[in-house]
């Protein structure tokens, strides 16, 4: 063993407190946490352990249709939250009592390993296994019988038991997130006793059936097509299993080897959260897209100790390949699950961060995975299936062990998506209907009507994913572009000043939705009416492209070069040469340079290969300048750069580039960008002016609703409702109405214009919307978005004042001010006085989406404690505060204040 190696022992620079470790340690499962605490050097070597046990794998009966009933309902979130954490806590707390680890939280099920102790006999391993089981049983109905009349539904579990063998895999190494995971015969044995188990029930494998023989326990038993099913609970066997020693985590803290191996397994997410000081058994309701992968191929017998030894450096790969690849299109990859059924991964888009384009995501996920599988020569079998929709996710778990996972539908069906797609060939994707309307313009499908799928009863239509297309970026708009005249002429004169011969610029900048894109194309379509002779280009950045040198100019830079798609290898080589030797004949040497800066893989020329990196980026830089002033000379060019937010640093330093060279050229860049602070910056480097869309006025608002609706007669309630929802933005209005139509709202009448169904009486906004919505307040700094979540309890409108009434003294006036300027500078509020001490959220459904983010039983406790300062500050006259105070009181839930505040606001 290593004495004190650099990967175990903890760096003098580090700081961390026994609070964040306590945290940390909830999320990996007791056993890893204990050797960590006292193995000595090297911990990460001990890369496969096997060992001798009893597995359980518990399940809580039908709890998906309990979180989908809380869904269709609109039920509070915090109560399904608040019962949950209530319940894994007597579970997790009498499974840690006897000796046990919960290993992995999949959805609502638990598996839990009861390792054999040093000196233990297979049957004591049994009976602390099972006693700890029989309570849980004994728990639950007792926890059922007081809380069945709050919540509605009970918490039954199906176990089932299995012993023997069991190995505990570490995948992955230290430059990424770790995780521990279980397979082997105990394992495979207890997935397969819950699949038999028809209601609350122990089911126990034929290993553990024989241990129970000899520990008397037999007529307990009864056989049923070849399971052995628990009929009766022993008098008193619980109380009477000798619970061994409680070590408690906060033993090995001093360690200093401890905090560096515990970090290697916390997911960098979790690690954020905790560092934060996030605490408490949070969970919502969220639009997710779910990928289920499964692996085929890398154990080539049945789970073994010899094909565990042997297909471990294909399983570690395959993990890390997974993680890389997730990562990069914002994925968070859940535990696998490893059995000799093949190896599977869930992989979650949108959570728990919310991220943009979730279903276009997964997609390139699941065809980039496959794609990198099938370069390895397709050894290894890959399928996967997508389902996208509403679950509820969150922590489970207790205040000993928890992770993050989630429960619903949509995750179900992509695993029989997945299952049924191992039936159709191997690298086959099948997806649902959800993800297929989103993912459109960048897939071609295959309808698959009439697939059967375990678990629904009626047949399925599903799409199998042949092919991603190139994304053309062309959207369909269903209007004309309103509210617009003043950019477009602006735009129309840089393009004027540009056909004169004078290089120009347009930076766009503008929120999600505002129309940025629409402005370009409807100002690139006048162009090109008018002006037969240019030539629009355009360049595209992706968050997950970010990393590629290069990648915002690319497809331009191909296409001035005359570089198609089909062009390779010497053909590739050769007309680029050619292409230089016409019309750069002194810069041929850098032809292979060139070509692999754009992607392509070419040996360097000996000439450039010695210069350094900065000189030849330089040099690259003057290559395109001078291929772009070439080809303007015959074609006046617009170059469109969509996306500047994402895009790669040395894009960047490209544009900086040619904003500084003589503006000589027919030339008009147009950069489209969100607020961005890079993007800031290199404007204002360059004292470059910027084109800021604002949200439409509300007059042009009703005029685009009115439109989308398509009313006879325009419903004037109905869109000034749809007009405060939307707040001036463009695609808000459009989705608003998509979902007015597609939830039968309002319908098409016979001479084709739309009519109300019924009453409309609010405004749903759809998740499209709040997904936007959540992106943005994810990329703001923790403290930013926590104070922007106290304030929307305020109300769209807060104070100072109560705003920091009510974040007390966990935050500092300086950061309470930082993170307002903050949300200022991204577009969340509004300043509404000199003195910096009233605010406004920009829209009325920007403030309701991040207040639904918070979790009801944290609602009320911040109404309240508004009430209590407001009472506080009007304790003299409360009368100008009643109509405040009695809002705060109905969403506190505060019936004696209600009461209280309702008569006095009647006397008022």
């Amino acid at each position: 063993m290593k004495e004190n190696c650099i990967d175990c022992i903890l760096r003098t620079d580090t700081d961390i407190t026994p609070e964040q470790l306590f945290f940390m340690t909830r999320y990996v499962p007791y056993r890893v946490v204990k050797m960590m605490g006292e193995s000595a050097c090297c911990f990460f070597e001990r890369t496969i352990e096997k060992f001798q046990g009893v597995m359980v794998y518990l399940d809580i009966i039908g709890f998906t249709k309990i979180v989908d009933g809380y869904m269709k309902t609109g039920r509070d979130v915090a109560d399904l939250t608040n019962t949950l954490s209530d319940y894994y806590s007597v579970v997790i707390e009498t499974v840690r009592g006897f000796g046990g680890s919960v290993f992995q939280f999949a959805g609502d099920s638990i598996l839990i390993c009861f390792e054999r102790l040093k000196d233990e006999s297979d049957e004591n391993n049994l009976r602390r296994a099972l006693a700890a089981m029989i309570l849980i049983i004994d728990l639950s109905n007792n926890y059922n019988t007081v809380s069945e009349e709050f919540v509605n539904f009970t918490l039954k579990p199906k176990i089932g038991m299995g012993q023997g063998e069991i190995f505990q895999i570490f995948l992955g190494d230290t430059e990424y997130s770790m995780t521990p995971v279980l397979t082997g015969a105990a394992v495979i044995q207890a997935i397969k006793m819950e699949e038999a188990c028809t209601t609350q029930e122990i089911v126990v494998s034929i290993p553990v059936w024989n241990l129970a023989c000899k520990i008397g326990l037999e007529r307990y038993f009864a056989e049923q097509e070849g399971f052995y099913h628990l009929t009766d609970i022993p008098e008193d066997f619980a109380a009477s299993v000798e619970r061994p020693e409680y070590i408690d985590v906060e033993t090995w803290f001093t360690n200093p080897r401890f905090y560096n191996r515990l970090y290697s397994f916390i997911n960098p997410i979790i690690f954020n959260r905790i560092k934060n000081n996030v605490q408490g058994f949070d969970g919502e309701y969220r639009n997710v897209t779910c990928c289920m992968v499964r692996f085929d191929g890398v154990f080539q017998q049945a789970v073994s100790e010899a094909s565990i030894a042997e297909g471990y450096a294909s399983l570690n790969k395959i993990y890390k390949d997974l993680q890389d690849i997730a990562s990069r299109f914002s994925g968070y990859c859940g535990k696998p699950d490893l059995s000799d059924k093949g190896i599977v991964f869930p992989v979650f888009f949108g959570m728990p961060v919310a991220i943009e384009y979730k279903e276009r995501m997964a997609m390139l996920f699941a065809n980039k995975l496959i794609e990198e599988e099938q370069k390895e020569g397709g050894k290894i079998i890959v399928n996967v299936g997508i389902a996208t929709g509403v679950v509820y996710a969150g922590e489970f778990g207790a205040n000993m062990r928890k992770d993050f996972t989630i429960v619903g539908n949509a995750i179900n069906f992509a695993a029989r998506l997945m299952m049924n797609a191992t039936n159709h060939g191997a690298f086959t994707v099948f997806i649902d209907e959800a993800t297929k309307v989103k993912t459109e313009t960048i897939s071609e499908t295959e309808t698959m009507p009439g697939i059967m799928l375990k678990g629904f009863s009626e047949m399925q239509t599903v799409y199998h994913l042949l092919m991603i297309k190139k994304d053309t970026g062309k959207v369909n708009h269903k209007t004309e572009l309103l509210g617009r005249s003043g950019e477009l002429a602006a735009l129309a004169s840089l393009y004027e000043k540009s056909r004169r011969g004078e290089l120009c610029f347009a930076p766009i900048i503008g929120d999600i939705g505002i129309g940025k894109s629409y402005l370009v194309e409807q100002c690139t379509s006048d162009i090109m009416a008018k002006y037969a002779d240019t030539v629009v280009m355009y360049g595209r950045a992706y968050s997950y492209e970010s990393g590629t040198p290069f990648f915002l100019w690319r497809d331009i830079i191909k296409r001035v070069v005359g570089i198609t798609d089909s062009m390779q290898g010497e053909m590739l080589l050769l007309h680029v040469l050619n292409k230089f030797a016409r019309d750069l004949p002194s810069d041929k040497n850098w032809v292979s340079y060139f070509l692999t800066t754009l992607g392509y893989s070419f040996a360097e020329n000996p000439v450039t290969a010695h210069l350094d990196a900065a000189s030849k980026q330089q040099h690259f830089f003057a290559l395109v300048y001078t291929l772009l002033v070439n080809y303007a000379e015959n074609h006046p060019l617009v170059i469109v750069l969509e996306n500047l937010q994402w895009s790669d640093n040395l894009s960047l330093h490209l544009l900086s580039y040619l904003f500084r060279k003589p503006k000589t050229a027919p030339i008009l860049i147009i950069p489209v960008s969100r607020e961005s602070k890079t993007v800031k910056r290199l404007y204002s480097l360059n004292n470059m002016k910027v084109l800021r869309l604002a949200h439409l006025r509300d007059a042009t608002a009703a005029q685009l609703a009115a439109k989308l609706l398509d009313f006879e007669t325009p419903d004037k309630l109905l869109i000034a409702k749809i007009v405060a929802a939307a707040g001036g933005n463009p695609m808000y209005i459009e989705v608003i109405v998509e979902s007015l139509i597609s939830g039968k709202k309002i319908d098409k009448t016979e001479d084709g214009h739309y009519h109300l169904v019924g009453p409309v009486n609010d405004i749903k906004i759809p998740y499209t919307i709040e997904n936007v919505i959540l992106v943005q307040l994810n990329a703001l700094p923790y403290e930013a978005q926590v104070i922007c979540k106290n304030a929307s309890v305020i109300g769209r409108t807060f104070s100072l004042d109560v705003l920091e009434a009510l974040v007390g003294e966990t935050i500092s006036h300086s950061v309470v001010e930082h993170s307002l300027a903050e949300l200022e500078a991204h577009g969340f509020i509004l300043c509404n006085n000199a003195k910096r001490t009233l605010f406004t959220f920009k829209d009325a459904t920007m403030r309701d989406v991040i207040y639904k983010t918070i979790i009801e039983s944290t609602r009320k406790s911040l109404n309240t404690a508004i009430m209590n300062y407001l009472e506080e500050k009007y304790k003299d006259n409360i009368r100008p505060a009643v109509g405040k105070l009695l809002y705060y009181a109905k969403e506190a839930k505060d019936d004696d204040a209600i009461a209280k505040y309702t008569k006095l606001a009647a006397e008022n």
